[in-house]
């Protein structure tokens, strides 16, 4: 009675639900622990500090070509460091 576009508004609807199902987007999200957020915060900065001081320690004085490579592996950590101080 209702005709061919009533059966594909209900395939799309169908459709629709089962690709949000999939995502996992048709239902909220619990909320995070925050205990569990500042331990992977901890981890993230112990995995720069780790970056830094490996990075720092193959520069040697007397091979400028070491202090060179440093500089350019440290200097997304450095711009990052700059942009998040200008925002302040």
């Amino acid at each position: 009675m209702l005709g061919p576009a009533y059966h594909r508004l209900d395939d799309l609807i169908f459709a629709h639900t089962a690709y949000g199902e999939a995502l996992g987007i048709t239902k909220p999200r619990p909320a995070s622990d925050p205990h569990s957020l500042g331990k992977a915060q901890g981890e993230a900065i112990d995995a720069l500090r780790s970056y830094v001081l490996r990075v720092a320690a193959h520069v040697r004085e007397n091979e400028p070509a070491t202090a060179a490579l440093a500089e350019r592996l440290l200097a997304p950590l450095a711009a990052w460091k700059g942009q998040r101080s200008k925002n302040r």
